[in-house]
């Protein structure tokens, strides 16, 4: 069990997990992982090249108040994997800037998640930029995800016409709850699409970069009081009901 707070872990590498490798109870808060690579161990070790930032290979792992940006992975997951007997909650977090050879440049899902007021941007892959999403054997949790009042957008797929850019699920892989989620490409059973109008990451106050929301966002006060479920942001900001989706929470009146 293991817990890192006020915590940055950067410019780390490995084979597998190139700087967090979690088989048990991983929680991080107000903390960034950045930078990080998965190598890989040769072309014939393809599953140890994934989860640039952070590898669930079991147990649950928990971000608050987080940002995972700019890691890279060999093949899927450049921000995180999550393996089959995996768990990943998030909450007020941000997932931005990562890339990978393969598929799920933000996130890589095979096991379960559950994501709330999170934002993923600007992730990169060859096939599915923001998270990939894939069930196994309609086995129950691989490839499950709950999704609530979540950004994800701007993301891209390297293939161009051939690649998914925000959001794909495949196999088994399932949404089993969602509500107030913004994704850009439509993809993933979205309440919103299209342009969320995300500023760049940056130091926007609290502890870790985040997106900001611009003036004229349609994601400001997109969510009913009765849906906000966490009280603050992830810079500590107060949620003003009605409240934004994603990471972010404007306190100016718009």
């Amino acid at each position: 069990t293991l817990t890192l707070q006020n915590t940055i872990v950067r410019e780390n590498f490995g084979s597998a997990g190139g700087r967090l490798d979690n088989e048990g109870t991983l929680t991080t808060i107000n903390s960034t992982i950045s930078e990080n690579g998965s190598v890989g161990g040769g072309d014939a070790y393809l599953e140890c090249k994934t989860g640039g930032g952070l590898k669930v290979l079991s147990g649950t792992t928990t971000l608050i108040n987080s940002t995972v940006r700019d890691n890279r992975a060999r093949s899927k997951g450049g921000g995180i994997h999550v393996a089959c007997h995996g768990k990943l909650i998030m909450q007020n977090s941000t997932i931005s800037g990562n890339f990978s050879t393969e598929s799920g440049g933000g996130i890589y899902l095979n096991g379960s998640g559950e994501f709330t007021s999170s934002t993923i941007n600007n992730n990169s892959a060859s096939n599915v930029g923001g998270i990939a999403i894939n069930g196994r054997d309609n086995i129950q949790e691989y490839g499950h995800l709950m999704l609530f009042n979540t950004v994800i957008a701007d993301n891209i797929a390297r293939l161009g016409d051939y690649g998914i850019a925000d959001c794909h699920m495949e196999g088994y892989a399932e949404i089993i709850a969602t509500s107030y989620n913004w994704i850009a490409d439509g993809n993933c059973e979205p309440a919103f699409s299209g342009d969320p109008m995300l500023g760049p990451l940056a130091d926007n106050g609290g502890s870790t970069l985040t997106h900001s929301l611009l003036p004229g966002s349609p994601a400001i006060d997109a969510i009913p009081a009765d849906s906000c479920t966490v009280d603050t942001d992830q810079r500590g900001e107060p949620r003003l009901a009605p409240c934004d989706i994603g990471a972010f929470e404007v306190q100016t009146p718009q």
